[in-house]
């Protein structure tokens, strides 16, 4: 590894200022090279040292010697580099799972604010709203049911709908589109073949069928005549939840209680009890 890369990699190792958690893997990928070409180097410097322990002078031994020291050296502070970086990767990504703690209380602190703010705005315009619906609705209703009294007493056949009558959805009958009779290819069995429009016709009068991803026609010799209907399905009419069930504002915040507290006294020992002066005899103690 060229030196320039690896006093970086030094000086980034102990850098305490925070970096992000990719960057500090990306320097710890360089530092575990490293760590893998001093292991080599001590290996190499090693093999070197013991070579020439026989057969080497004094200074070219002590020169492999010092060479050997060099390569342990580099060997220590590589992994030294690698284990500051493992450090460093912990670190930052406690740091990020705190950032990401943070960041969601904060978002559920940011939602129940606006929450708040929305409910003390719009929920007691809202509850008097619905108060005020629902006394309305209670006095269409029994003005209804008194108009359909007297109606009923007048010998009219015809009554008021009921005061929600206007909310349900009226239903639709099943309605008939359309109404055809064409001739179809058919099976030995009498049914309609699919991708009719696909069969050709040949001159004598039969019709062949290639169908998709076969290597072989069919060929049809009958034909059958079918009544097509197209049509609409019925809808049923719908009717919604009456408001008296359905409509339910509570006020913004719960109510006091009305009544005034009252004292509750309770009562259990706390220690042992203790003689405070001498016992009565039982009366069999004063016969005797």
């Amino acid at each position: 590894m060229a030196r320039s890369i690896l006093k970086n990699l030094f000086s980034r190792a102990s850098n305490p200022a925070p970096a992000p958690a990719t960057e500090i893997a990306a320097n710890r990928q360089a530092a575990e090279r490293e760590l893998v070409d001093a292991r080599t180097a001590v290996e190499a410097a090693e093999a070197a040292y013991n070579a020439g322990l026989l057969s080497a002078s004094d200074d070219a031994l002590r020169g492999l010697d010092a060479a050997r020291r060099d390569a342990g050296m580099r060997l220590d502070r590589a992994k030294a580099l690698v284990g500051a970086f493992n450090a460093q990767l912990v670190e930052a990504g406690e740091a990020e799972k705190h950032a990401e703690l943070s960041r969601i209380v904060e978002e559920a602190v940011t939602a129940q604010a606006a929450f708040k703010e929305l409910c003390e705005r719009d929920l007691p315009g809202m509850a008097a709203k619905a108060r005020a619906m629902l006394a309305l609705r209670d006095r269409a209703e029994r003005a209804t049911t008194a108009a359909n009294k007297a109606l009923a007493g007048a010998g009219e056949g015809s009554t008021l709908p009921p005061v929600e009558a206007f909310r349900a959805q009226p239903g639709r009958p099943r309605e008939e589109l359309r109404r055809e009779t064409v001739e179809l290819w058919v099976d030995h069995a009498g049914n309609a073949v699919g991708y009719q429009q696909k069969v050709k016709l040949e001159s004598d009068g039969t019709g062949t069928l290639s169908l998709p991803n076969a290597s072989h026609l069919h060929r049809l010799t009958r034909r059958r005549m079918f009544e097509i209907i197209e049509t609409l399905p019925e809808v049923r009419d719908t009717q919604p939840t009456s408001l008296v069930t359905a409509l339910s504002v509570p006020e913004l915040y719960s109510p006091a209680p009305t009544a005034d507290r009252t004292p509750e006294t309770t009562m259990r020992p706390v220690g042992p009890a203790r003689d405070v002066g001498r016992r009565p005899p039982e009366r069999s103690e004063r016969r005797a």
